[in-house]
């Protein structure tokens, strides 16, 4: 296998497929929040929306309120989103 990034050895459990558990989902990607390769896994994709004006405090970033987010997120279930 090789680490093409537009590829995917199991159709339809690519990355952006809907899922239910990692195994759900072809490798590299795990099941996050219902989406393989979603933001909060170490998979090779980054979150589509990784840029804030706090860094660290952007989406997926843990918090405990919505005041920890950056911009306009928002806390939901101790992430940023």
């Amino acid at each position: 296998p090789g680490d093409g990034s537009g590829s995917c050895s199991w159709a339809g459990h690519c990355q952006g497929a809907t899922c239910s558990t990692d195994d759900d989902c072809s490798d590299p990607w795990g099941c996050v929040n219902g989406i393989c390769g979603g933001s909060s896994s170490g998979g090779s994709a980054p979150p589509p929306s990784n840029t804030c004006s706090w860094v660290g405090h952007c989406i997926g970033a843990s918090c405990g309120s919505d005041d920890d987010c950056s911009d306009n997120f928002v806390c939901n279930s101790g992430k940023c989103a």
